[in-house]
């Protein structure tokens, strides 16, 4: 079980990326020059599934705000950035997911970047 903040979200899929900021120069009569001004942070790109319109508007939410939110989960609590949020609602007749919860609750797939 995953939590950002309050919202209950079950993650299905965890990628971490890492990369060089690189300015790249074209001279005219040249070859290519690079240049590495450092690197970025880590982006954590979680997928998954919540249920409930609640959660799904609140994690939207977050990634409009542009505060560090507490991500907890199977390996400790760090705090992130919600860069980018994507949801899609699920075809669902019954959810069993969260016994909290209607039966009938919209259940929604989402990908999240996040940004330490």
């Amino acid at each position: 079980m995953w939590y950002i903040d309050t919202t209950r979200i079950f993650v299905s899929d965890s990628d971490e990326e890492t990369g060089t900021i690189i300015a790249r120069l074209q001279p005219i009569a040249s070859g290519t020059v690079l240049q590495v001004f450092g690197y970025e942070n880590p982006m954590v790109k979680l997928k998954g599934v919540l249920v409930g319109t609640t959660d799904k508007v609140a994690l939207e939410g977050y990634g409009r705000d542009g505060i560090l939110h507490t991500i907890s989960g199977p390996y400790g609590m760090r705090d992130y950035y919600v860069s980018k949020v994507s949801t899609s609602q699920m075809m669902s007749v019954k959810q069993t997911v969260r016994q909290d919860l209607a039966s009938d609750s919209p259940v929604y797939k989402f990908d999240i970047e996040l940004y330490e």
